[in-house]
C-alpha cells in the first residue's frame, strides 16, 4: 500500500530524470578543459568527430580504429559511450522494439519489465536475477552506480600520470590535438584532406605506441594495468546492459513461458503430454528427468540454511539414520551383521539365523576379502577394525553423494 503523504507532490510532478551523477564522475576526470590531460584530449577529440557534418562515418570508424591501437588509452571514446549509453537508457531507445511497431518502450516500462525479473526469477530458478545479470544492475548499472568506483579510480590513475608530466604523454596529447584541429579544416571531399588526416591518424598511432612504452615502467605499470582494467569493466557493463535492453521483451516472454511449462512438470499426464509432442531433446529433457531429480531433492540437504556446512549435514543425516550403528569393532557379532547389511555386499554375504562365533569370524573374512582389505597375517580383530572403518566411512559417503546429488539438481543448468 502507498503512503499518501507526498503523494499528490509526486503526482503532480515530473521526474526530470537525468544522468547527472553518472557525468559529475566523468567531467571529473575530464573536467571543461580538453588540454587537462591525455583522458580530457582523446575525450573532446571524439566529441569534435561525432559531430562533425564534415567527416565520413568510415573516417569516424578509422579514427577510433587507430585510438584503439593503445586502447587502454583510449579513455575518451567508452566515457563518450558512457554518457550515450545513460542517456539512451533514460529515454528508452536501447529496449528492445516491439515488432509490431518499432517501439522500443519507456525507461518506466523497462524498470517495470526488471522489477518483474528480480521478483519471479528467484521463485522459478532458485537464484537472484543479479546472480544472472537480469537483475537492476544488468540492466541500468552504468545510471545506478556500478561503475562509479572505475570513475574514481580512473580519475586517480589519469591523475597520476599526468603528475609526472611524461615527454611521450605530452607527445601523444599533442597528436591527438593536432587531429582534433585538422577536423576542423576539413570539408570531407578534398583528396588532400583524406591523405592529411590519414597521415596525421599515423602519427597519433606512433604517440600512443610511445606513451605506452613510458607507462611500462615499474614505478608506473600497476597504472597501466589500472587503465587497462577500468576500460574493460566499463565496456563489459556498457555491453551487458546494451544486450539485456535490446533483448528485454523477449527474455520477458520466455521467463514467462518457462515459468507456466514448469507449473505442468508434477501432472504426469501434462508431463507426459509434453515430452512426446516436443521434438527438441533438450527442451524436454527437463521434464523426463524431472520424477528422478525430484526425488534426490531432499531439503534436509539444504546449505544454505544457518549452520548447516556439509560436515554438519552429513552427520545430521547419519544420526537420524541410526549411524554410525556399530562403534566397538571387538564387537564381532555386531560388525558381521552390519556387514550383512551392507549394500555392497548384497547377495554375497548371505546367512540364516543368528550371527555369532565363529560365523561373525567368516563374515568378516569374507567381507575383508570382497572390499580388497588385507587379511593376511591379520587376526579376526585387526579384520574387524578395517572393516567396520571401512563401512562407518562407506555410510558416510553414501551421505555425501546423496548432498552431492541434491546440490546437483539445485543448480540451475
Amino acid at each position: 500500500m502507498a503512503v499518501n503523504k507526498g503523494l499528490k507532490t509526486l503526482a503532480d510532478n515530473t521526474p526530470n530524470f537525468s544522468n547527472a551523477g553518472t557525468q559529475a564522475l566523468i567531467t571529473a576526470v575530464v573536467t571543461t578543459d580538453s588540454t587537462l590531460n591525455f583522458a580530457s584530449r582523446v575525450y573532446y577529440l571524439i566529441h569534435k568527430a561525432e559531430a562533425s557534418a564534415a567527416i565520413t562515418n568510415a573516417q569516424r570508424t578509422d579514427l577510433n580504429s587507430s585510438l584503439d591501437v593503445q586502447s587502454h588509452l583510449n579513455v575518451g571514446r567508452y566515457l563518450y559511450n558512457l554518457e550515450q549509453q545513460t542517456t539512451n537508457i533514460l529515454n528508452g531507445s536501447l529496449g528492445q522494439a516491439d515488432p509490431t511497431d518499432d517501439n522500443t518502450g519507456t525507461f518506466l516500462e523497462h524498470l517495470s519489465t526488471v522489477q518483474t525479473f528480480v521478483a519471479t526469477i528467484p521463485s522459478l530458478y532458485g537464484v537472484t536475477a543479479d546472480s544472472l545479470n537480469k537483475g537492476l544492475a544488468g540492466h541500468f548499472g552504468t545510471l545506478s552506480g556500478t561503475v562509479d568506483s572505475y570513475l574514481r579510480s580512473l580519475k586517480e590513475v589519469v591523475d597520476r600520470i599526468t603528475s609526472f608530466t611524461l615527454a611521450g604523454d605530452t607527445a601523444y596529447q599533442a597528436a591527438v590535438q593536432a587531429v582534433s584541429d585538422f577536423i576542423d579544416t576539413m570539408d570531407g571531399s578534398s583528396v588532400d584532406d583524406i591523405s592529411t588526416y590519414n597521415a596525421l591518424l599515423s602519427a597519433m598511432e606512433t604517440a600512443a605506441g610511445n606513451f605506452n612504452t613510458a607507462l611500462t615502467a615499474g614505478y608506473l605499470a600497476a597504472d597501466r594495468t589500472s587503465l587497462i582494467n577500468i576500460r574493460s569493466a566499463i565496456n563489459t557493463q556498457i555491453t551487458l546492459e546494451q544486450t539485456n535492453l535490446g533483448n528485454i521483451r523477449t527474455y520477458a516472454e520466455t521467463l514467462s513461458n518457462t515459468s507456466n511449462y514448469v507449473g505442468f512438470a508434477d501432472d504426469v499426464n501434462f508431463r507426459n503430454l509434453l515430452i512426446r509432442s516436443s521434438q527438441n531433446a533438450n527442451w524436454k529433457g527437463y521434464f523426463e528427468n524431472y520424477a528422478t531429480n525430484l526425488a534426490l531433492d531432499n531439503p534436509i540437504y539444504d546449505t544454505t540454511q544457518a549452520d548447516s556446512s556439509t560436515e554438519s549435514i552429513i552427520d545430521t543425516v547419519l544420526r537420524m539414520r541410526g549411524l554410525p550403528d556399530v562403534v566397538d569393532y571387538v564387537d564381532l557379532d555386531s560388525v558381521a551383521a552390519k556387514a550383512t547389511r551392507d549394500r555392497r555386499l548384497s547377495g554375497q554375504l548371505t546367512y540364516a539365523g543368528t550371527i555369532t562365533g565363529t560365523i561373525s569370524a567368516d563374515i568378516i573374512k569374507r567381507a575383508c576379502q570382497l572390499l580388497n582389505l588385507t587379511t593376511a597375517n591379520r587376526d579376526v580383530y585387526a579384520q574387524s577394525r578395517s572393516l567396520l572403518e571401512n563401512m562407518n566411512q562407506y555410510d558416510r559417503d553414501t551421505v555425501q553423494s546423496e548432498l552431492n546429488l541434491y546440490n546437483d539438481v539445485n543448480t540451475l543448468s
